[in-house]
């Protein structure tokens, strides 16, 4: 897709307020933007690392092929985001698949100038590092509790995840469908909704489709740590 416009965007992202304004208008030469609808491919698993891409609005969902060929949700992320920032520092290709979850505007910038300014610029290159860091944690933390934990510390580790996400709001809708939540928590759709629906009995949390409000953050929470 074709890029709808030049990077005076970058003037008001988070993720740049490490850099001078000399260093912004350079950026700004060589960003543009582009908008993908719901559902688009942003970029696939193995596709050659040319840009460096970060989520300006809406949301993004960031997949892995699995073993047969099976998706893997990983995380969705919202505005202020960089996709895949492990491949963006050091990397030919991307490593994961992005995919819009509702009509998203990505930020491009090429990828040899983003580099030039990680490395000449100590605290936007500190910075970034330690978001590195924090996906890694992340990751890790994910692959154990797929290997470790129970089916209802997995489904409350999601409702905890978009709780987060939504910064911390009890009541929230689901971003993702049933089939993709259950990927997120390396289950079958089948007994992801079936767990929802425990939960729901058991009056941890309120469900009407998307629509959740956890009622007990105790429970969530002693599910999660005791998997």
């Amino acid at each position: 897709m074709a890029p709808e416009s030049k990077g005076y965007f970058l003037e008001n992202s988070k993720l740049f307020m490490h850099i001078s304004k000399k260093e912004q208008r350079w950026l700004i030469r060589h960003a543009s933007k582009v908008t993908f609808k719901k559902g688009e491919i942003i970029f696939r698993e193995s596709m050659p690392l040319n840009y460096a891409k970060f989520v300006m609005d809406g949301m993004v969902k960031v997949s892995r092929r699995g073993s047969g060929g099976k998706s893997i949700i990983l995380k969705v992320l919202g505005p202020d985001s960089f996709i895949d920032l492990m491949s963006l520092l050091e990397g030919a290709f991307f490593e994961y698949t992005a995919t819009a979850v509702t009509r998203a505007s990505i930020g491009l910038i090429r990828l040899d100038v983003f580099r030039d300014m990680v490395e000449s610029n100590y605290a936007l290159g500190t910075s970034l590092l330690k978001q590195s860091m924090n996906e890694n944690r992340y990751l890790l933390n994910k692959l154990m509790a797929r290997n470790v934990k129970r089916l209802p510390g997995r489904v409350a580790d999601v409702i905890l995840y978009f709780y987060e996400f939504y910064g911390q709001e009890c009541t929230f809708h689901f971003p993702l469908s049933r089939h993709e939540l259950a990927q997120l928590a390396s289950t079958t759709k089948e007994s992801f909704i079936r767990t929802l629906s425990e939960f729901k009995h058991d009056k941890i949390i309120l469900l009407d489709d998307r629509a959740i409000t956890i009622n007990s953050m105790e429970i969530l929470r002693t599910l999660s740590r005791l998997g």
